[in-house]
C-alpha cells in the first residue's frame, strides 16, 4: 500500500509540474524592424530595404521539438528548438546576387544567407537573428567596398523582435 500512495504522490507531482519542454504560443507573432549590428558598413539594416515589421503565422510541430514560420507569401523556415533557443532551416531562395553592370562597373555582389537563429525570453516574446555573407567579383569591387565598411567580404548581422499577437 505504501508504494502505491508513493507512486500516486510521484505521478500526481509529474502532472503538477507539466512536461518541463518550452513552447512558444502559437498563432500570430510579429517579427520586428530589423536592425544592423555588422561589420559591413555603416547603415546595412534591412529597414533601408524597406524591410519592416511583419506578421507571420508560428505553428508548432506535433512533437513539439520545432516550429515553422508561415510568412505572407509562403512558408517560411522551420526551427529546431534546444530549451529557448532555435536554429532555422534556411530557405531555398536564401541567396542571390546584384550585378551592377547598369552602373558601368564590373562588379557582381553576392549575398549568402548564412544562418537564422534566436531564442525566446517567453511564451509571446523573443529575438530572432540572421547573418548574410557579403562578397564581391569583378574589376570594381574596390569601388564598392567603401559602401561595406571598406572590406569585402564581410556579415551583415541583423536582430529583430519577436512578439506574439
Amino acid at each position: 500500500m505504501r508504494e502505491l500512495m508513493i507512486a500516486m504522490g510521484l505521478i500526481s507531482l509529474a502532472i503538477g509540474c507539466g512536461s518541463g519542454v518550452f513552447a512558444p504560443n502559437e498563432g500570430e507573432w510579429e517579427i520586428g524592424e530589423f536592425v544592423a549590428d555588422d561589420g559591413c558598413g555603416p547603415d546595412m539594416s534591412l529597414s533601408d530595404t524597406g524591410a519592416a515589421s511583419e506578421t507571420v503565422e508560428l505553428v508548432m510541430d506535433k512533437d513539439g521539438k520545432g516550429f515553422t514560420i508561415f510568412e505572407e507569401d509562403g512558408e517560411g523556415p522551420h526551427c529546431l528548438l534546444s530549451g529557448k533557443n532555435f536554429d532555422c532551416d534556411l530557405p531555398d531562395d536564401s541567396d542571390s546576387e546584384t550585378s551592377l553592370d547598369e552602373w558601368g562597373l564590373d562588379a557582381t555582389l553576392y549575398f549568402e544567407l548564412a544562418t537564422i537563429t534566436g531564442a525566446f525570453s517567453s511564451q509571446t516574446a523573443g529575438k530572432v537573428s540572421s547573418e548574410t555573407d557579403i562578397s564581391c567579383e569583378g574589376d570594381n569591387c574596390d569601388v564598392v567596398e567603401p559602401d561595406f565598411g571598406g572590406s569585402l567580404p564581410c556579415t551583415l548581422v541583423n536582430e529583430a523582435s519577436l512578439t506574439a499577437l
